[in-house]
């Protein structure tokens, strides 16, 4: 009893039950709880009511049949759900199970007992199925659930489908086991829903972008598991065939490792691209097949084995007696949506392996899929390389199982692949881990007990696990492979040694033998540069086509830890540097070393200003600094030989200055105007560049006010001052929003009109006045009566491929040195804003809000036309590789003022719904936007990639790591952050090149969208679309 009113008290609601309470209520029930397996009919309505039921784990289906049979869904139960009828003798509808379930039972009679005494506290918590029926409240279709270790479901996939006419079990009254016939029930759009309690505060506080259910994976499986086996039996390869095993005749068999062959084949004679796929990637996707039921093993095996003694077979014959061949197209569409399927699977299937018997290739896949997760993100290459070796899975199928217990000695670190769970400490539940979180780690490093106890909050939670042994078998090879350089007895370099091309700093295979075998972890920035000198430098060829990764990592992130005086400082001591002279026969050494340290700084200029080039002569250190060495190296060629090739290379970089000044000496452009972009915006924007800002006053008259870009705050006010003849108070410049907010700048910020909302507007007032500023009414944007879309104007293609190049132009402008300056911080680097940045994220918000707008204020007959181009603008886009136009349209249409609207949606004709899906599930957030991260890496340059996610991915890196340890500057923070930016740079790799000639001014239409960026206001108006539903507070969980 006390085990089982323990787990009942960690279930969300029941955790405010008191143990009387508990007690009380399962005083006469079973101590084991009842396992049902999925599809399992609990009850039907009209049944007797004998019992309520406590859910604790599972998910179980409440539906009822109508006066014409057809069968309709009610609502959706999950774990910490008690349920069941009151005042009726009868069930009031029946009950499905959809996920395999574990409930509690409990008489009628004694539940009524205890309602009697304790129904104050009950009725917030219970649901009474006799009310939902009463509920006024639209009902959906029945959505079932697919489950299992290897069916490459994500954590938080809600897989919708019909229920098909397939038998399912029913218990009967009498507990005999019948069958039961539903009918096809019609699948209709829906919501996901949240398993918590919905309060008011919740709904308040919520995000307003909603994912419907992504696609029915399932169904889509299943659709081209049969697609391979027609294919199979109209091919001439006989890979079904009778097969005699063991004396032992088995008819209509397949090999596993012919399977594979035949595959692979299929594969390479359909594929219209150049990527290929390896046998263990084929084994992926036989294994998906496998985990679906589709194919299976003749002696029940659950791992599909390449092997020729593995004989598999199709569990449902084909029906058709044609045997009609798929189309070429039909068995690519099904190659490839298994194969998004299986790289999942075949993690899951090389972890569950020992690591001894993981092979190279199978280690290689491991460590991919480990650099997707969150929380070993911060680790070095060569540690995750080692946890490929040792990682182990580790599933918990229900919710509410402990992992491990408060004062226990630690013997694994979690990490959390799926699912959720609770830490509690004394009793007490202090949080909530979930996908990317881990677990467990102090315990093994400290060899302390356990600090809190860990349960399961979810159902199906899969966990990557880490023994103690391992662990510190890791922890002693970083030791060992670690070389510390001291000065004065204080660490200054510390290098990691490396046998494998590693990260940022080694992945340059063919310059392998010349890195040394080292990695640089931590050091003295002066230090890390001199190493680049004398290390990487004069490895690198003389045209410099492949460069040093590592000295790309310190060109690309050295702004975060040495600012480019300190560098310039540096190189004009190293330049200098005198070789020690012990005898004159090393006098003539001596000078060539003197030579070989003046060319490594010419060398490194030359990079550093090919890398960043307009960027580089921004700066008026950097741009003077390359005058400075002109000038030193002219003065050396006179008195040291072998200083030609030093000549032509700072005779380069000078010609490059000079044609750079010819740029940043053109006369200032304008960039917003009024708060909208110029017909011609500059690429790239320059600190001289003009914004003609209204400046607005507390008493709402305005005037506008040419600004430079890189005017501070408190220089605007001074501007503004002159303009209006103000008092000698001090001034304040304020943003207010469409929804009120109001935002303070501080007198040192810069870039003020590229960092203004969409909507917003810009106040110098006292600061008196500030309390007083509301937003105007044309900040709420366009309204029905005064709007005109541009939609009918332009056909999607035109549409869509307007956006791709205003968004190529406005990506072209933006450099990776921008997103340094961002995320570390703006205030850090006073002459370098990321003006270019702004511009791009500002454009991500507005194409978002504008797809938002265009469908809120579109007419009544006009609307699903107009969300249908929207799903076309973002298709066409994603062909075009536009993903800022994909996922600002995507998250735009799944805002939620546009998601409820379920009768506009309804009228989608179905395929529009299923390529919407598609595209929504290339948002999926699990295991660290997984997929969004495998289409990208497939994608050839240029392409416009998610921005927000690159801005999320580098501020997780620098939130989670130090930037300095012990006054080392921690490069393994700044190998991850380059990684991102090289990434960054690839994606508009091929555009200075080839774009130049081709690039066409795009429209002026699509410049400048009308939106609503109102929150309030959109969901006002949707609820003016498609009221709100009432519904009665019955206490749903």
């Amino acid at each position: 009893m006390e085990r089982m009113v323990s787990r009942v008290r960690r279930l969300s609601p029941l955790h405010t039950f008191s143990d009387a309470l508990l007690i009380s209520l399962l005083s006469e029930s079973d101590f084991q709880p009842d396992n049902i397996q999925q599809g399992v009919v609990l009850f039907e309505k009209d049944e007797p009511t004998e019992y309520w039921y406590l859910l604790l784990s599972g998910e179980v289906q409440l539906y009822s049949k109508n006066y014409v049979g057809d069968f309709k869904h009610l609502k959706t139960l999950r774990c910490g759900s008690l349920f069941g009828d009151l005042s009726t003798t009868t069930h009031s509808c029946s009950c499905l199970v959809s996920r395999p379930a574990q409930l509690i039972r409990i008489s009628q009679n004694h539940f009524l007992s205890v309602y009697n005494k304790h129904g104050d506290h009950l009725q917030q918590f219970i649901i009474i199925m006799h009310d939902i029926l009463t509920d006024e409240t639209p009902m959906d279709p029945i959505p079932t659930y697919s489950s299992g270790l290897f069916n490459g479901q994500r954590s938080n996939d809600l897989m919708t489908s019909e229920i098909n006419p397939n038998e399912i079990v029913s218990v009967s009254t009498e507990g005999i086991p019948t069958k039961m016939i539903l009918p096809s029930i019609p699948y209709r759009r829906d919501k996901v829903k949240n398993n918590r309690p919905v309060t008011q505060k919740t709904v308040e506080e919520r995000n307003f972008i909603e994912f419907h259910n992504p696609t029915r994976i399932e169904k889509e499986i299943i659709e081209s598991g049969g697609t391979l086996h027609r294919k199979m039996l109209t091919d001439n390869h006989l890979v079904i065939r009778d097969i005699t095993t063991q004396h032992t005749r088995v008819q209509n068999c397949m090999i596993g490792a012919e399977m594979i062959d035949w595959l692979l084949t299929l594969f390479v004679s359909t594929s219209t691209t150049s990527s290929s796929l390896s046998r263990i990637q084929m084994s992926a996707i036989w294994q998906v097949l496998l985990n679906y039921g589709i194919i299976a093993h003749i002696d029940g095996e659950h791992q599909f084995m390449d092997k020729t003694n593995s004989y598999y077979r199709w569990v449902q014959p084909y029906r058709n007696r044609n045997k009609v061949a798929p189309t070429m197209e039909e068995v690519l569409k099904s190659i490839s949506l298994l194969s998004s399927v299986a790289p999942e699977t075949l993690f899951l299937m090389i972890v569950s392996k020992p690591g001894f018997e993981r092979s190279p290739e199978e280690l290689e896949v491991v460590y991919e899929e480990l650099t997707f997760i969150k929380a070993l993100s911060h680790l070095s290459t060569m540690v995750k390389r080692q946890l490929a070796n040792f990682v182990k899975v580790e599933q918990f199928v229900h919710a509410g199982s402990v992992v491990f217990r408060q004062g226990e000695i630690g013997v694994y670190w979690y990490i959390v692949l799926k699912g959720a769970v609770e830490v509690n400490v004394n009793g007490k539940v202090v949080c909530v881990l979930r996908e990317g979180d881990d677990f467990g780690k102090l315990a093994l490093v400290n060899d302390l007990p356990r600090a809190a106890t860990i349960v399961t909050y979810e159902d199906d939670s899969i966990f990557l696990v880490v023994d103690k042994h391992n662990f510190n078998q890791i922890l002693h090879q970083v030791e060992a492979n670690t070389v510390r350089l001291k000065d004065y007895g204080e660490d200054v370099l510390v290098l990691e040694k490396v046998d494998i091309p590693r990260g940022a700093a080694l992945e340059n295979s063919s310059f392998s033998s010349l890195n040394c075998g080292y990695s640089v972890m931590a050091g003295k920035a002066e230090k890390i540069l001199e190493y680049v000198l004398e290390t990487r430098i004069d490895a690198l060829s003389d045209d410099i086509s492949e460069l040093d990764l590592f000295v790309e990592d310190f060109i690309l992130t050295h702004d975060a830890f040495m600012p480019d005086n300190t560098v310039c400082n540096f190189l004009k001591t190293y330049y200098f540097r005198t070789p020690y002279r012990a005898t004159r026969d090393s006098i003539s050494d001596s000078c060539t070393e003197e030579v070989r340290c003046k060319r490594r700084v010419v060398q490194f200029v030359y990079i550093w200003c090919r890398m960043l080039k307009i960027n580089f002569f921004l700066n008026p250190v950097t741009n003077s600094f390359v005058e400075e060495l002109f000038c030193h190296v002219i003065d050396d060629r006179k008195r040291l030989g072998g200083m030609e090739e030093i000549m032509t290379r700072i005779g380069a970089i000078r010609t490059s200055r000079e044609n750079m000044q010819l740029v940043l000496a053109r006369h200032p452009a304008i960039v917003l105007d009024c708060g909208v972009l110029s017909a011609h915006t500059p690429c790239p924007i320059l600190p001289s560049d003009v914004c003609n800002q209204i400046i607005y006053l507390a008493d709402t008259t305005c005037f506008v006010l040419p600004i430079r870009v890189d005017k501070t705050a408190e220089e605007i006010c001074e501007l503004s001052r002159r303009r209006m003849s103000f008092s000698a108070e001090p001034l304040n410049l304020v943003e207010v929003k469409s929804n009120g907010e109001k935002l303070i700048f501080s007198p040192n910020d810069r870039a003020i009109p590229t960092v203004l909302s969409l909507n917003s507007k810009l106040y110098v007032v006292n600061r008196e006045e500030i309390p007083l500023l509301v937003p105007m009414e044309d900040q709420n944007g366009p309204t029905p009566s005064s709007h005109s879309s541009i939609l009918h104007l332009i056909d999607s293609q035109e549409l869509a491929h307007q956006l791709f190049l205003f968004h190529l132009q406005l990506l072209r402008a933006t450099d990776s040195n921008e997103l340094l300056y961002q995320v570390i911080g703006r205030e850090s680097f006073p002459l370098s804003m990321p003006f270019n940045l702004d511009l791009l994220v500002r454009r991500f918000n507005e194409v978002q809000h504008w797809s938002t707008t265009e469908i809120l204020l579109a007419s009544e007959e006009n609307r699903v036309e107009i969300l249908k181009k929207f799903i076309a603008i973002a298709t066409i886009a994603r062909e075009y590789r536009d993903l800022l136009t994909v996922f600002a349209i995507t998250l735009g249409l799944s805002h939620t003022s546009v998601s409820r609207l379920t009768l506009t949606w309804s009228k989608l004709p179905p395929i529009t719904l299923k390529t919407f899906s598609e595209l929504e599930h290339l948002l999926d957030p699990t295991r660290n936007h997984r997929m969004y991260r495998l289409m990208v890496s497939k994608m050839a340059s240029p392409y416009i990639p998610f921005v927000p996610l690159i801005l999320k991915d580098l501020m997780f890196i620098h939130q989670g790591n130090k930037s300095f340890y012990n006054g080392l500057v921690n490069f393994e923070k700044m190998h991850m952050f380059a990684k991102i930016f090289r990434n960054f740079r690839q994606c508009k790799s091929q555009m200075n090149d080839s774009s130049d000639h081709e690039y066409v001014e795009p429209q002026s239409l699509i410049r400048n969208l009308r939106v609503i960026d109102n929150q309030k206001k959109l969901m006002q108006i949707s609820y003016e679309i498609e009221p709100k539903t009432t519904r009665r507070n019955i206490g749903f969980y």
